[in-house]
Parts: C-alpha cells; sequence; structure tokens
C-alpha cells in the first residue's frame, strides 16, 4: 500500500505537473505576503531563515525554487518587504550585511522593501556630546547602494540602543546634522529609492523629526509597526 504523500511532496508535485506559464500565479498565491517577512539568523550559522509572524517560509521557497528558481526567487525577493533589523546592535557588525552576503548578488538587487536599524551614529573619542555616522552605519549605507539596486522602499528604525543624539533631550548640535545630512546623502545615490520611512521605539527629538522631514522622510514616531 503507497504511503500517503507529505505535503510538501504534494505542492510540489502539483507544480511540476503544471505547465510553466501557470507558476507564476501559484508562485505569488505561495510566497507573497502583505505582511513583513521577518530575517533571522538561523543558530551557530551563517545561514538566514524567513519567517511571518512564527510561521517559517523557507520549506515552501525552496519546492517552489526547485520547480523553476529563477521565477521563485524574482517572485520571492521583488514582491516582499523584508524586515532585517538587527537583532543585537554592535560597533562592529550588522545584520544587513549578514543577511546580504548570505543572499546571491542576483537576489540581493531583486530586494524593493527592507527594514533596517537607523544608521548608527556614535560619538568620537573624547567628543561625548557630538555624534557622527558610524562606519558600520556608513558599510550598511554603502551596502544599500551597491547591493540593493531595485530598492524602492525603506524602512529605518530607531531603537534605544542607537537613538544616541536622536531622542528627545538631546543636545541638537551642528555635528548631528552633518551626520543626519550625510545620511540622507548616501540614501540618495540609491537611484530606485522612492520612499524613506522612519519609524522610533520611543521619543524623538521634535528638531531631529523636523530635520528628517526637511529630508521628505516619512516620520512615525507614535508606534514602531512595520504597517
Amino acid at each position: 500500500m503507497a504511503q500517503p504523500k507529505a505535503p510538501a511532496e504534494e505542492l510540489k508535485a502539483r507544480l511540476i505537473a503544471m505547465s510553466p506559464e501557470n507558476h507564476s500565479k501559484v508562485f505569488r498565491e505561495i510566497l507573497v505576503t502583505l505582511k513583513p517577512v521577518f530575517v533571522s539568523r538561523e543558530p551557530n550559522s551563517s545561514k538566514f531563515g524567513y519567517h511571518v509572524f512564527s510561521v517559517p517560509m523557507q520549506d515552501a521557497l525552496a519546492i517552489c525554487q526547485a520547480v523553476n528558481e529563477r521565477e521563485a526567487n524574482s517572485i520571492f525577493y521583488s514582491s516582499n518587504h523584508f524586515n532585517a533589523v538587527d537583532s543585537y546592535i554592535t560597533r562592529e557588525t550588522s545584520d544587513l550585511k549578514a543577511f546580504l552576503d548570505f543572499l546571491s548578488p542576483c537576489c540581493s538587487s531583486l530586494l524593493s522593501s527592507i527594514s533596517i536599524s537607523f544608521p548608527i551614529l556614535q560619538a568620537e573619542q573624547g567628543q561625548s556630546q557630538e555624534p557622527k555616522l558610524s562606519p558600520v552605519g556608513m558599510q550598511c549605507l554603502k551596502l544599500l547602494q551597491t547591493s540593493c539596486t531595485k530598492l524602492k522602499t525603506l524602512e529605518l528604525l530607531v531603537q534605544p540602543s542607537h537613538s544616541f543624539g536622536l531622542a528627545r533631550n538631546a543636545p541638537i548640535d551642528l555635528r548631528l546634522k552633518d551626520s543626519l545630512s550625510r545620511v540622507n546623502e548616501e540614501l540618495r545615490r540609491i537611484s530606485s529609492l522612492e520612499k524613506v520611512i522612519v519609524r522610533c521605539f520611543g521619543n524623538l527629538d521634535p528638531e531631529v523629526e523636523k530635520l528628517m522631514k526637511g529630508f521628505d522622510w516619512e516620520v512615525d514616531t507614535d508606534q514602531c509597526k512595520p504597517y
């Protein structure tokens, strides 16, 4: 007596039996979601997994890739909003770099909408109240320019762990304005970029908010939700 097929095997068999021109419609039904796709590094690994509110997506992606890898990647990476916000902020590395290193250059270039941590600002040694763009912050901006060449929507999340100089009642000086202007300058180098959204955990200084809006960034200080 034949064993019943597992759901994954049934899905793969159904896709293989379809004509190639029907793959796109079914792939969109399986792989595209209106909710953000969260990116998370697998334990003790350089690999990343995808999930939508605790529901993993990598198995469905792998099945579609086995049938038509190019079409599956094109739909998955270009049609979803990815949340690659750093789970642990340091000054030496970022989850964005690790994520883009994990992807092939082709898949990175397909990304159209992504959330990342706001580029880190830090003080130079001996200048505790003068924030400037950190090396890892600049690295993230350069990665977006070189790897995400079709990026249309960028969401920047300001978290307590890296809100230096941006929080309410923080001193607003020329160095901070210069740093934010540098962030804006680097973002404008992404020719495909249409929208920048800043979402803030906690209180953003009103002067900082005004400055950001002057760059034509959308600023949400009421609550921090992906949508």
